[in-house]
């Protein structure tokens, strides 16, 4: 059985500070040390049933075990890991807000940190679900773009007496967030024996309003996948619009996207009306202006594919 731990001293740290104290008297040239650096060369991060970390649970700890780079505390308490895959890309496609590809992992180097962890409890057992954003890697630890996300990660460890056991992991299992951080999922109950992990990245540009389109995720084998995609579903920083969302699934296999607001089509601006959500637009043929509950349902089938039934909705 694999183990991991921190180590108890960082040789390299890299912050800010390090890096600008290279002065000009060095005799080594600023611009070549850090073309230079080379990210430590890892296999591709992939599920292993026999990690396992030892009770109690650690993020960093899951992080440098999954992700086996240099680890790096870039301030107190926050840490990264640096590394590149030595098969390189995946072939893991993946778009971004404008359409590009994203291929995970990236080619000259990656950085990966813990974003949440979420402890839970399903049919008597304990379950801790870790969420890791990774970028490519930079010597600017300061991400920027507003529509410039990054590879959310997932892995589920599962509690065994004294340690806690690798149950399925993922390093990508999409691309979304701003600023060159992922979004972390949120945790819905679906039955007394399966959770799902919905992701909502919200995003707009500044002064605008704010929207987010809903990814459902669940466990699949020793992985992730998203089973369900559904636009708009949360609508924010808008005086006159705004609604947010719900998730719940039925014994007879029914999962019921349910959103709930108020919107007015009137102040809409001009030039955002191209942008106007499907669902508004269809209900402002009747109303110009009300609150509202708009419905998406499908069917999970034996094959664990969730089939888009239909969709309705009723004024307030």
């Amino acid at each position: 059985m694999k183990r991991t731990e921190i180590p108890r001293q960082i040789d390299s740290t890299y912050t800010k500070d390090s890096a600008s104290s290279v002065s000009k008297e060095d005799t080594t040239d600023e611009k070549e040390y850090w073309q230079n650096w080379e990210c430590k060369l890892i296999k591709f991060p992939a599920f292993d049933s026999s990690l396992y970390l030892s009770a109690p649970f650690n993020g960093i700890k899951a992080l440098h075990l999954l992700f086996p780079g240099n680890l790096y505390e870039y301030a107190k308490g926050e840490y990264f890991c640096e590394w590149k895959s030595i098969k390189g890309k995946s072939g893991k496609r993946y778009k971004n807000d404008f359409g590009e590809p994203e291929y995970f992992p990236y080619k000259n180097g990656n950085e990966t940190r813990v974003i949440d962890t979420i402890f839970y409890t399903l049919s008597g057992r304990e379950y801790i679900l870790i969420s890791f954003s990774t970028r490519e890697f930079s010597l600017d630890e300061i991400g920027t773009g507003r529509y410039s996300g990054a590879f959310l990660g997932l892995a589920l460890f599962e509690k065994h007496e004294h340690r806690w056991n690798l149950a399925a992991f993922d390093p990508a299992v999409t691309f979304n967030g701003r600023y060159q951080e992922a979004d972390s999922p949120e945790l819905v109950k679906i039955s007394s024996t399966e959770v799902a992990y919905p992701s909502v990245s919200i995003n707009g540009g500044p002064g605008d309003p704010a929207s987010g389109s809903l990814e459902l995720i669940l466990r699949e084998n020793k992985g992730f996948s998203i089973k369900v995609i559904v636009p708009y579903v949360s609508w924010i920083n808008d005086r006159y619009t705004g609604w947010h969302y719900t998730v719940s699934y039925t014994s007879n296999e029914n999962l019921f996207v349910v959103l709930q607001g108020d919107y007015s089509i009137n102040n809409f601006k001009d030039w955002d009306k191209e942008f106007i959500p499907d669902h508004i637009e269809e209900m402002s043929k009747y109303k110009d202006s009300t609150a509202f509950t708009y419905t998406y349902q499908y069917k999970r089938d034996s094959a664990d594919t969730f089939t888009f039934m239909k969709q309705y909705y009723k004024f307030k």
